[in-house]
Parts: structure tokens; sequence; C-alpha cells
């Protein structure tokens, strides 16, 4: 695992207190918000700044620190963004062409480690 299980890496900064309505049709990102939504609530997920969002998410500059066992103590040069916002889903929809209607609201900051 490379930490990014649960985060949303997009091109733009939330900031906490603010709620957004997410429209999801990504679908890396619909079936990780199905799996959240699936579960008991209430329901977290980190967002995390990534430029051009998608586009850069297989890559390695930009990739997130391995927190596994066996890498915990390695350092690695990565040029993503280590602080994020925590975010909590208050509401969705699933749609019939499977994209998601997410509300989310945005709590506080946190930084990956």
């Amino acid at each position: 695992p490379d930490g990014s299980e649960g985060m949303k890496r997009c091109p733009c900064g939330v900031f906490s207190g603010y709620q957004n309505v997410l429209n999801c049709h990504v679908p890396h990102y619909t079936h990780m918000f199905q799996r959240i939504v699936r579960g008991p609530q209430p329901w977290f997920f980190g967002h995390i700044y990534l430029p051009d969002g998608s586009e850069y998410i297989d890559n390695e500059e930009y990739r997130l620190p391995d927190q596994s066992e066996n890498h915990r103590n390695e350092t690695r040069a990565t040029k993503a963004t280590l602080i994020g916002t925590l975010m909590r889903v208050t509401d969705y929809q699933q749609l019939e062409d499977g994209r998601l209607t997410l509300i989310v609201q945005a709590l506080e900051r946190f930084e990956i480690l």
C-alpha cells in the first residue's frame, strides 16, 4: 500500500469549515467512495492537493510516502503535498450512470507522516 487508500487527491485545496458537493465520476474515486459509504457512519476520507489531479496520480515524483512496516524508516524525496484536510461525507446519491453525488464537510487539517 502507498498510503493513499481513503485519500482523494485533486487539483484544488479545501479549507476547514467549508461544505462542498462532489460529482464523482473517476472510476478509482467512485470505487473508493462506494467502499466508504457502505461502511458505518461517520464516513471520513482525506483530501490532498495534487497538481493536475488524476494526471499525476501514477507519477512517481508525487507518490505518497509508503507507510508499510518495511518502509517506515526510509526517507524519500517527494513532490507530493503532505498536508491535507479531513473530510466527512454527510450525504450522497448514486446516479443511474454510476456516478456519485456527495455532500462533504471539511473538518480539520492533517499531516501525512
